[in-house]
């Protein structure tokens, strides 16, 4: 049996490679001894031999002493990394059925390494199903963190890893930092809806007007991903008052409800859609309702028999007649009444400082004024002697000097030396036709939740003034906007009044507040127009959510569409819409009192106008007066035109027609077209923030207006409602109508109590500011308590941000739709004069409102990481191997045959001795 000398190996590598020239030039001189050494002695066979096995045996040794050692592969299955979405946007049938798809691995593979992420991140146990419930369903989505933690393992396995992000794409924007991973053939698993039934509340409308005593229309809005059945609890106050099984189909779902009957005042309704499996976070929402009880009304007169009294009464109105005497000697006469009728009563009396100061703060406080003036001339005028007049929305003007007798004068030629000429009389005149380009105004409104109330009506007010400034053929527009966008007013002519306040008026608050969607749809809206000016106006008195707003607000600048921002109270976003405003290259407009958006609507539309050379409304009443046509000659006889009808309705002459002005909700179903005309009025001009609802036909003074004066209103007619003035009026069919509804739009909204409270929803947070209506500041030992529609304690943080502000966080996962907020005493019980309760209504989390596959999201994570989108996981998954390359020391295999060499030289040395000497 023979021997096999050792093979060397192709990949023998020698650790000790400093040595090789020394080993190397020693083995040439003990090979040069030997032979020398050995030629002496005869043996022809023995001693070639001996050579031979010394000299092999020093090989042997040599390369030991090198060090040689051999690289081994080995070749290992790679390992799979899995970081799935935990979050509540995406659906937990997808999810679990994508981990189990995925942590499933051949034999010989090690098992994945999982990863699931949120608002934090944690391993996930391959050999358990995915977890589920509240406890695991995070309301945050940012998988940074955990690729992060996955790639440092396949840097550590030497890059033998496959990738997989299992999401709806409802995550954190791609940073262009993320780490490089396109090694990892990273896929992006698309997780779907699922096929279960889920359901997302868009908003609860109230269809029809509150009475007193009588139940409330509701209807909830909604979407469903399936049909099947639901239950629709409905809350009154925090207490549950219905609870209806419904059935739904997949999609838009509208289910209508109703209260039990309500009572007068303030009351918060929530509605929720119970689903079984679905949370509870994004399917309930909620409103505000007020059921407004009869007036009681003081009319202050000092007539026996006022008509106002009769108009009012006939209207089954609760009336009081108070004398100006007594008013001015105890004005507490008024301390219980609602509304406050000054029928001519003289303004130096009103303007007393004790009545002056009482009518004010009960104003202020909420109460409602209504000023009939005197026929006196110079009533309505000079507010520095009679300061009462500083309340109303009309402004008297000074009254014009009796004209006095002048002789009249020919009149006197141009000098020539000034360089005037005479008209040509042969030379006709021609007025130059401007040619101005063509302007679309479109207004973006938000009618989110806490727009409800008097910030909604003066938005609505402001647009129907802005359209009265452009021109009759320039268009305007409307969109209602809260987390999606809805045209109300498609791009219209401004000429036409009837359709413009028809289609403003359905404009009703619900939801939260998006700024994105809205911008989007109006350039959607604008673009489809050929016009020469496009602007938008955007108003909103909140936060939007978070977006990338500097990218499209200058893409609409590219393109044409300039934006203004208007921002309505006193918890807008500043920052946000004042840099729209600079990159839409429009203005931004702060209003901290809503009273002053109408005016803030006309000064933008003027600017717009003004800055582009747009028409006015003006331009289209200042026509050039043109020349009939001539007829061409003609052989015919002339044919004598019609006589006009007779007109039967005699106007006299000295009658001053009025019409309708801006819309107000006391004019609904009122005209003034069976009314012949005024015969008399004090001249005035509306106040800043007022609104002008009646108005004289030619010269467009004010007939009647109102404005808002802290909590209350304030109403005021330019000429008293009976007397010489008013003989026409009084014959008037809508007179008693007109009377009753100003007088209960004058009654006023909020309660008489001490603390009145404004929350403003900004997010998941709510800010509420507190109001002593007796005191400049809060006296100590009070705070805010808070409650959900449903009348429960939701899990909120509370912090008192300022002497009377308050920061109320509240719980992501907390399922509030709104927060109920009052004003208690440190002990909880309720303060003296009692609190005001305000309502904020909170949107859902943004990762349960991003319901579905986000496309956009998923591409772009696609984009950053190097990979690509599949929907579905796939049931095989090619993952690279890890090659580790391990080395052996190659020497160990030469030592037993140099003992055998060794041996060999030994042995040959005992059979013959001497002869190898």
């Amino acid at each position: 049996m023979g021997l096999n000398f050792p093979e060397i190996p192709a990949a023998l590598d020698l650790q000790r490679m400093d040595l090789v020239p020394a080993v190397v030039a020693g083995g040439a001189t003990l090979l040069l001894v030997a032979a020398l050494l050995t030629r002496r002695r005869r043996g022809p066979v023995l001693t070639p031999l001996a050579v031979l096995l010394r000299g092999a045996s020093f090989g042997v040794v040599a390369l030991l002493l090198l060090g040689p050692v051999q690289r081994v592969h080995e070749r290992r299955p790679g390992r799979l990394l899995l970081a799935v979405d935990m979050s509540r946007s995406v659906d937990p049938f997808a999810r679990s059925q994508a981990w189990e798809t995925l942590r499933v691995r051949p034999s010989g593979h090690p098992p994945p390494i999982g990863i699931g992420f949120g608002a934090h991140q944690r391993l996930l146990d391959p050999g358990f199903p995915v977890p589920s419930g509240p406890d695991a369903d995070d309301l945050v989505s940012d998988p940074g963190p955990a690729l992060d933690a996955l790639l440092l393992r396949a840097d550590a396995g030497g890059r033998a890893a496959r990738l997989v992000v299992a999401t709806d794409g409802a995550v954190a924007l791609a940073d262009e930092a993320l780490p490089p991973a396109a090694d990892l053939s990273p896929l992006l698993v698309a997780l779907g809806s699922g096929g279960g039934l889920r359901v997302q509340s868009v908003g609860l409308d109230v269809t029809g007007p509150p009475v007193p005593g009588q139940p409330v229309q509701l209807l909830w809005r909604g979407t469903a991903s399936a049909g099947g059945e639901a239950v629709l609890v409905v809350h009154v106050n925090g207490q549950e008052t219905r609870r209806v099984v419904v059935s739904i189909a997949p999609g838009a779902v509208e289910i209508p409800a109703t209260t039990p009957p309500l009572p007068p005042g303030r009351h918060v309704i929530g509605a929720r859609l119970e689903v079984v499996g679905d949370d509870a976070l994004d399917n309930g929402a909620v409103t505000e309702v007020s059921v407004e009880g009869q007036p009681t009304v003081t009319v202050i007169t000092d007539s026996e028999r006022p008509l106002v009294l009769s108009a009012l009464r006939a209207q089954d109105l609760e009336v009081e007649v108070v004398t100006s005497s007594a008013l001015a000697a105890d004005p507490g006469v008024v301390a219980g009444t609602s509304v406050i009728v000054l029928d001519r009563v003289a303004a130096a009396t009103l303007s007393a400082p004790g009545l002056l100061r009482a009518l004010t703060q009960k104003v202020s406080r909420g109460a409602g004024l209504l000023y009939l003036p005197r026929e006196d001339l110079g009533e309505m005028y000079d507010v520095r002697a009679k300061p009462f007049l500083d309340l109303l929305p009309l402004l008297g003007q000074e009254p014009p000097a009796p004209p006095e007798p002048e002789d009249e004068e020919p009149p006197v030629p141009p000098d020539p030396g000034l360089g005037l000429k005479p008209p040509d009389p042969d030379k006709p005149h021609k007025r130059e036709k401007r040619k101005a380009p063509s302007l679309g105004l479109l207004l973006l409104v938000d009618s989110s939740s806490s727009m409800k109330g008097s910030k909604l009506r003066l938005a609505k007010e402001a647009a129907i003034a802005a359209a009265e400034v452009l021109h009759p053929k320039d268009l305007v527009g409307l969109v209602q906007f809260n987390l999606a966008p809805s045209l109300v007013l498609e791009l219209t002519p401004a000429g036409d009044k009837t359709e413009i306040i028809d289609r403003v008026s359905r404009v009703k608050a619900s939801g939260g507040t998006a700024f994105e969607p809205a911008l989007e749809y109006a350039a959607e809206v604008l673009e489809a127009q050929d016009l020469a000016i496009r602007h938008v106006i955007l108003l909103s008195d909140g936060e939007s959510r978070p977006f990338r707003a500097k990218p499209l607000v200058s893409r609409l600048a590219e393109k044409g569409i300039t934006v203004s921002t208007v921002g309505c109270g006193g918890s807008f976003d500043e920052v946000m819409l004042s840099d729209i405003a600079h990159w839409g290259k429009g203005r931004f407009h702060p209003a901290f009192n809503a009273n002053e958006v109408p005016q803030i609507f006309t000064i933008e539309a003027e600017r717009v106008i003004k800055a582009t050379g747009a028409r006015h409304r003006r331009d289209a009443q200042e026509r050039p007066p043109v020349d009939p046509p001539t007829p061409p000659p003609s052989d015919d006889p002339p044919i004598d035109p019609p006589e006009p009808a007779e007109d039967k309705t005699e106007v006299p002459p000295d009658a001053i027609p009025f019409r309708l002005g801006l819309p107000a909700p006391y004019l609904g179903g009122v005209g003034p077209h069976d009314v012949p005309g005024l015969l008399g009025l004090h001249a005035t001009r509306a106040r800043p923030g007022a609104w002008v609802s009646l108005e004289t036909e030619s010269e467009k003074m004010p007939v009647l207006a109102h404005r808002t004066l802290g909590y209350g209103r304030v109403a005021a007619f330019s000429l008293p409602l009976e007397g010489a003035w008013a003989a026409h009026v009084i014959g008037w069919d809508d007179y008693q109508t007109l009377l009753s509804q100003l007088v209960r739009f004058l009654h006023p909204d909020a309660s008489p109590r001490r603390f009145h409270v404004n929350a403003q929803s900004r997010g998941r947070s709510v800010v509420a500011e507190v109001l002593d209506r007796e005191m400049r500041s809060l006296p100590a030992g009070l705070q805010v308590a808070v409650v959900d529609e449903r009348g429960r304690v939701p899990d909120v943080s509370i912090d008192r941000v300022g002497g009377d502000t308050w920061r109320i966080r509240l719980d992501p996962r907390d399922g509030a739709a709104g927060l109920v907020v009052r004003v208690v005493t440190t002990d909880g019980r309720e303060p003296v004069g009692g609190s005001d309760v305000a309502l904020a209504a909170v949107p859902p989390p943004p990762e349960v409102a991003d319901r579905g596959l986000d496309l956009e999201g998923l591409e772009a994570w696609a984009r950053a990481l190097g990979g690509r989108v599949v929907t579905g996981a796939p049931a095989s998954l090619d993952v690279p191997e890890r090659v580790t390359i391990r080395q052996e020391a190659w020497g160990e295999v030469l030592l037993p045959w140099l003992l055998l060499l060794l041996g060999s030289d030994l042995l040959l040395r005992r059979l013959w001795p001497g002869r190898l000497d």
